[in-house]
């Protein structure tokens, strides 16, 4: 049996990335299942005029360290592909993840049957919105496979995970698509935490069974 992940043959990696509308401005969005809070950039709350309240955040990043992080927690309307608001908590942070690459998907797109290119906008750039598990009922679920490459969709469209000998990156995707800056997060007010009023195990169960 061969081992489906060996490193001999390694491909690139692409996460889940697509443009979401807050009003009326597109932003470069990343879709985190391994995340259980949801981020906005300060610069972008700034931009859109959002008014916070302040909160302390624990936040486990990459490698299990853990820091308090003074934000603040921000009502964010997001406008999806049917013309439908969903209102979300998110809470503020300098920087979310490194930038996104830029990946030419037009040679796997039509590995995918009834899809255009035009159906999947894979911004580059500046991360400025991170949704997590928090918001377990718009994240996107799995549509086709092709190998390591997923197609996913949601109420804000398509989307592209995974890897494949086909995509074509401009820089080594590797070095900036996975280094995310937490792994997971406490709001000091727990019963802050969710939308939908679910508690959090309930919630990421329900994204589970999507």
């Amino acid at each position: 049996m061969d081992i489906v992940n060996d490193d001999r043959g390694r491909e690139d990696v692409i996460l889940m990335v697509s443009n979401v509308t807050c009003n009326g401005i597109q932003v470069a969005t990343l879709w985190d299942p391994g995340s259980n809070i949801s981020l906005i950039t300060r610069e972008l709350a700034g931009k859109l005029n959002l008014k916070g309240r302040n909160v302390t955040l624990s936040v486990t990043k990459v490698g299990n360290s853990t820091d308090s992080i003074q934000s603040k927690e921000f009502i964010l309307p997001l406008t999806d592909a049917h013309g439908e608001t969903w209102q979300i908590k998110v809470y503020g942070m300098d920087e979310i993840t490194a930038d996104v690459s830029k990946v030419n998907v037009q040679n796997v797109v039509n590995l995918f049957r009834g899809i255009k290119i035009s159906d999947i906008v894979r911004p580059t750039g500046k991360i400025e919105l991170l949704i997590g598990t928090d918001c377990c009922a718009l994240l996107p679920s799995k549509i086709d496979q092709i190998g390591n490459l997923q197609l996913m969709k949601n109420q804000f469209g398509y989307c592209l995970r995974g890897s494949h000998t086909m995509l074509q990156s401009y820089e080594n995707v590797n070095n900036n698509a996975v280094r995310i800056n937490h792994a997971s997060g406490i709001i000091h007010n727990i019963n802050d935490m969710q939308i939908e009023n679910l508690p959090l195990k309930e919630s990421i169960d329900k994204f589970y069974e999507i």
